[in-house]
């Protein structure tokens, strides 16, 4: 019987980030790369999850075999990377031949670009008080990335959503 899909489920077990928003009030922002680690998708990681065969090569899931797939076998069509952590979610389709169709990253609870911080901590936003954020990524291409700050203060809830540079942008939802 001739296998259409091989799905690859991975559950990505890695060191979770936790980060206290109290670095939003005084801006000591840490080191994004001492962070970076903790994340399986990174921008060291960036370029490989592009393909399958760097994926299978360098295999950063910590507690999965990938040599036992098998590229351009005629028996499977696509293949599906699936794995999620307390802090990250990935999904990514590739073609038999490890090329890339689509993916979908999103990292919740993470640290934020220092624009980032910056612009929460001044002018309208500065009485807000950030209580969760996350950042979404397609493809694995740096040039999507948006973050997504939810803040609140007193009662109100309120969400804002910046692009790689730290602008703030706006989202038809």
């Amino acid at each position: 019987m001739l296998i259409k899909n091989i799905i690859i489920s991975t559950f990505i077990l890695l060191l979770t980030t936790s980060v206290t928003f109290a670095m939003q009030s005084d801006l000591k922002t840490p080191d994004e790369a001492a962070f970076s680690y903790q994340l399986t998708v990174n921008e060291n990681s960036m370029e490989c999850f592009r393909t399958l065969q760097c994926l299978i090569e360098e295999n950063p899931f910590k507690n999965s075999n990938l040599d036992q797939i098998r590229l351009n076998n005629s028996r499977a069509q696509r293949f599906m990377v699936e794995g999620s952590s307390e802090n990250e979610e990935l999904k990514a389709v590739y073609l038999a031949n490890g090329t890339l169709v689509e993916a979908s990253v999103t990292q919740r609870n993470i640290v934020l670009p220092r624009k980032i911080y910056e612009k929460l901590a001044t002018g309208e936003l500065e009485s807000w008080t950030m209580i969760e954020n996350e950042l979404n990524i397609k493809n694995f291409d740096e040039t999507t990335k948006r973050y997504k700050v939810v803040l609140k203060r007193d009662n109100d809830v309120r969400v804002e959503y910046f692009d790689r540079y730290g602008e703030r942008i706006h989202i038809n939802i």
